[in-house]
């Protein structure tokens, strides 16, 4: 024998056994089976995750039942219990041994006054990572490969088919946005005629007017957002001397509510 045991069996079997173990057992096995067992008596434990939910009578739970009673009817989820058992919009009670509820040692010292008035029906395990401002109403059938930065705060009714690389007529600017310049005569927010936009701008009327004429010098000027509306016959009584102290820059819009005195 190659391998010998460090103690000789006092009585030595009476044949040979055909595959000798590898190394010797410390003590003999007391009542050895006849046939080796095909996989261990005793599973794996289950998964938390993958346990199965079942009504005890009371709730919902996935605990296991005490007396081991496995012919309980059983469900794949939580969700699938609470609306076999209590209905799609009825609270449902419930027990899960893969989150139980954490109870606090002492109350809290501001608890809100009103609950929630309408609680999520089967809370989350996890909490979103990035969820949506405004959710969509009806979400697509299928994501888009490359979604937006930020949601849009309406969906668009008619949307195309391909997006434009941009726009081909691009916004006009509003009358009250465009910009003054000096045309070397006056003081212009029209746009140049050669489309020069080199010239040097100002944000109003006044600034141009300060810089062209000075602060207390008359000002030529053409406001394209307001004409000057031409009488077609002269006025039939003019008055007999100007206004000492004209104003310098006149109103766009008359005023709404004008003193009576």
């Amino acid at each position: 024998t190659k391998n010998p045991t460090r103690n000789p069996s006092r009585i030595p079997t009476k044949t040979p056994t055909e595959e000798p173990t590898e190394e010797p057992t410390d003590e003999p096995t007391l009542d050895p089976t006849h046939e080796p067992t095909d996989e261990p008596t005793t599973p794996a434990p289950t998964p938390c995750e993958a346990r199965r939910w079942w009504f005890n009578g009371d709730k919902c739970t996935n605990y296991p039942p005490e007396d081991g009673n496995s012919g309980v009817f059983e469900f794949d989820t939580m969700q699938e219990c609470c609306e076999e058992i209590s209905g799609e919009d009825n609270p449902c009670l419930y027990e899960d041994m893969c989150n139980p509820p954490i109870l606090t040692e002492d109350p809290t010292p501001h608890p809100t006054r009103t609950p929630s008035k309408n609680p999520t029906r089967y809370p989350t395990r996890y909490p979103t990572k990035n969820p949506t401002r405004n959710p969509s109403r009806i979400p697509t059938k299928t994501p888009t490969e490359e979604p937006t930065e930020e949601p849009t705060d309406e969906p668009t009714l008619d949307p195309t088919h391909e997006p434009t690389d941009e726009p081909t007529t691009p916004a006009p600017t509003p009358c009250e946005a465009r910009r003054w310049w000096f045309n070397g005569d006056k003081c212009t927010n029209y746009p140049p005629e050669d489309g020069n936009s080199g010239v040097f701008e100002f944000d109003t009327m006044q600034e141009c007017c300060e810089e062209i004429s000075g602060e207390d010098n008359p000002c030529l000027y053409e406001d394209m957002c307001n004409p000057p509306i031409l009488t077609e016959d002269p006025t039939p009584h003019p008055t007999r001397t100007p206004s000492k102290n004209p104003t310098r820059y006149p109103t766009r819009y008359p005023t709404k509510n004008p003193t009576r005195n």
